[in-house]
């Protein structure tokens, strides 16, 4: 389900991590940056249609995606110590 979310430059942001092309804080970072705000323009564009329940559903998608975010970021700062 998040897989079919993720931009492809989300995609190509997280293969260039696990290449060890790109640093991981930033990267991560963008990552969250950028689905914080593609999906916040989404669920904005569904409430002003009064879709209810697709809102609701987005958001929850929304939730679990930046939990995964935040997962991957105390993931690193464990890794680091």
């Amino acid at each position: 389900m998040i897989r079919q979310n993720l931009t492809p430059k989300m995609v190509r942001t997280l293969r260039a991590i696990s290449l060890g092309e790109a640093t991981t804080r930033p990267a991560l970072s963008g990552i969250h940056d950028t689905t914080e705000a593609s999906t916040s323009t989404h669920v904005r564009g569904l409430l002003r249609r009064g879709l209810i329940e697709e809102t609701r559903r987005a958001s929850q998608t929304v939730a679990a995606q930046l939990s995964l975010t935040a997962a991957g970021h105390r993931a690193l700062d464990e890794a680091c110590k």
